[in-house]
């Protein structure tokens, strides 16, 4: 077969970072991987092994004159894609969503059957997005992160296969070791994504306004903050005499998310998947005004199974957050009984599913 791919990709960290790792697995089996993206994307390719283009894009939200602007930007970027395609001529194109990978999907739609171009979907999350559902009609295959009812025409059902979500590494078997935490801090990580989370910033400063001061000292916070926002939290932080680690973007996550005994985030794919694999209990605050609701939805599979507990954003229930997070604290029992609740969840390893699938393609 062809070896060249290329991925599509841009936007936020929750599309990017699995097209990059994707691409990354790709090339570490001998294959040609490029990817495309915007801007605004290109700052989570920085693990990324082979060639990236940028190109122009955006969504088009806000007002009048930003979606005049917008849409020269995608029309400026749909002529960068076309060249590249022309240039790279890949026979496999990947595309991870996000408004980003509208101008490349477009001119692929151009050109796919003079080039005999195999053309292939990743949806995050647990709601298909806009961008995916417009090109649904003209892929290979869909893959799809969870195992649920995707509501797509019946005609395109047979399309869709269940992989799970690229990461660079496989399952992280988490020790389970009861904690005294008389004498061990409780790690409570608190993190929004790779854009972080003013709401989250927000609702850790009322929290610990609402614990008691005992237990309190119990808990090491480790927050992922913009650089914007750390004044003022650090003088909550520092006033309260809370344990605290901080920084706008945490490189090791994995490492954290391996101390972590409770996350506080949103809920986009990527932090759901974060959880699942890490087998974490969670509180999640998701994203109000998501497109299509699809946080919240996220949530709900993690929510449905024990898993975690689910706030609105703008109306925090603080003693029910009190109240669970002291349950974890006191009661070992409480917290065992809901990393077991994970056992339900059967992990994929999306990478080998999706390239078997798309190497064996032609054969079916």
């Amino acid at each position: 077969m062809n070896r060249k791919f290329l991925i599509l990709t841009g936007g936020t960290g929750g599309h990017v970072l699995p097209a990059v790792n994707f691409g990354n697995y790709l090339i570490s089996k001998n294959y040609n991987c490029d990817i495309v993206t915007d801007y605004r994307g290109y700052r989570y390719t920085y693990s990324f092994n082979g060639k990236i283009y940028k190109i122009q894009a955006s969504h088009l939200s806000g007002g009048l004159f930003f979606k005049l602007f917008a849409i020269l930007k995608l029309i400026i970027g749909f002529i960068q894609s076309f060249f590249l395609i022309l240039i790279i001529r890949p026979k496999k194109i990947i595309s991870f969503g996000s408004y980003a990978s509208i101008p490349p999907s477009f001119c692929l739609i151009i050109i796919k059957y003079i080039f005999k171009i195999e053309f292939y979907i990743h949806e995050q999350n647990s709601v298909i997005g806009r961008s995916n559902r417009m090109f649904i009609s003209f892929t290979n295959k869909f893959f799809v992160n969870f195992n649920k009812n995707y509501q797509i025409k019946n005609k395109y059902q047979k399309k869709i296969q269940v992989v799970g979500l690229p990461n660079n590494k496989n399952k992280i078997e988490k020790k389970i070791v009861k904690k005294d935490y008389q004498k061990e801090k409780f790690n409570i990580l608190i993190y929004g994504g790779s854009q972080g989370s003013l709401a989250l910033i927000n609702f850790l400063q009322n929290f610990v306004e609402k614990i008691n001061i005992k237990n309190l000292n119990k808990i090491q916070f480790i927050i992922q903050c913009p650089k914007i926002y750390e004044p003022i939290l650090l003088s909550k932080l520092k006033y309260k005499k809370c344990n605290f680690l901080i920084d706008d973007f945490f490189y090791n996550i994995e490492e954290l998310l391996l101390k972590a005994d409770l996350i506080i985030s949103r809920a986009g794919a990527g932090t759901i998947n974060d959880i699942i694999r890490f087998n974490i209990p969670s509180i999640l605050i998701p994203l109000h005004f998501a497109k299509d609701n699809h946080q919240h939805k996220n949530a709900l599979i993690l929510a449905d199974l024990g898993c975690a507990i689910i706030l609105e954003e703008k109306k925090h229930d603080l003693s029910k957050v009190k109240n669970y997070i002291e349950e974890l604290l006191m009661d070992y029992s409480k917290q065992k009984e809901i990393i077991d609740n994970f056992k339900k969840i059967k992990l994929l390893n999306a990478n080998k599913l999706m390239l078997d699938s798309i190497v064996n393609e032609k054969k079916s």
